[in-house]
């Protein structure tokens, strides 16, 4: 009995000894590995290719910032609520709008999450951070004289982009990435699947978008309408953004009201979601059934 129950110790010690073994080694997950561990982990929740190209610069820049602090943070454990307390300061003083702060938080809380069991990570430094406040700033439609002039100006695939988002109510993520294989023009539609169930919606094609469709359709390159522009933004959606805004100022709209720059660093009241409201105003001025639109947008 004794001999028995001296194994049993001598296996239990063991048994401590390996579960220490692995918990440091799993401990030891660097940030720098953090992003490929969490997009490979089946256990993530599925995210479409842009949102996931997003999170993946999200996440190198807090990267990027926790190497350069003194003394460098490389390890997931080695982030604690200071640490996370730190980078929403320095988000803060980089003047990231409210929204941008909480899409960080969220993010780097949905990544500890993901990867406490792997990384056998005890406490979540995010998740008790507070969020910021929300400070929208509404987007107004376009007048028809703005859309004449924005519509007009643009050129190549902006001017495709530009239709896409008045003529169909679509997001701006849903125009740069839409395929060929989503584009009827022979029967005069689009099927897009919606973002919340995937269920098929059809959007009718507007004439003036038919003839734009067409004329790209005859040249087409690779499975997007847009390939330079979808390219782009897979890359980094901001860089589609900030030429649209471009655009609108080159066109001499104040995408922007003073009281609005200076509160934010992007707070803006013109942009491609304009467009968005414009195809509600315009079609409920032709008259289109107010359901039919609602479906659609």
């Amino acid at each position: 009995k004794a001999l028995a129950q001296n194994v049993a110790a001598h296996i239990a010690g063991a048994d401590a000894e390996i579960k220490q073994i692995e918990d440091k080694k799993a401990g030891d997950l660097h940030l720098a590995d953090a992003w490929m561990t969490y997009k490979a982990d089946p256990n993530r929740p599925d995210t479409g290719a842009a949102t996931l190209a997003q999170y993946e610069c999200q996440f190198s820049i807090f990267d990027t910032w926790a190497a350069e602090q003194k003394p460098p943070v490389r390890l997931m454990r080695e982030v604690t609520e200071e640490t996370a307390a730190a980078f929403t300061r320095h988000l803060m003083a980089s003047k990231r709008t409210p929204n941008t702060i909480n899409k960080y938080l969220n993010l780097l809380q949905l990544i500890w999450r993901v990867l406490a069991k792997p990384a056998r990570l005890s406490v979540n430094p995010w998740a008790d951070i507070k969020r910021k406040k929300l400070d929208p700033v509404g987007r107004r439609e376009l007048t028809l004289a703005e859309l004449k002039t924005v519509c007009n100006a643009a050129t190549g695939e902006l001017a495709t982009l530009l239709a896409l988002g008045l003529f169909t109510g679509m997001r701006l993520g849903d125009c740069c990435l839409l395929r060929w294989g989503e584009v009827d023009t022979a029967r005069g539609i689009i099927l897009r699947k919606t973002r919340k169930t995937g269920t098929p919606l059809q959007i009718p094609i507007h004439a003036e978008l038919l003839k734009i469709l067409k004329t790209a359709e005859a040249s087409r390159e690779g499975q997007y309408v847009l390939p330079e522009i979808s390219a782009a933004y897979l890359k980094r959606n901001q860089t589609v953004v900030a030429r649209i805004q471009k655009h609108f100022a080159e066109c001499k709209i104040v995408t922007a009201a003073p009281e609005q720059k200076q509160r934010t660093r992007r707070g803006v009241e013109v942009g491609f979601h304009s467009l968005r409201h414009s195809f509600v105003s315009l079609c409920a001025r032709a008259g289109v059934p107010l359901a039919a639109v609602q479906s659609i947008v």
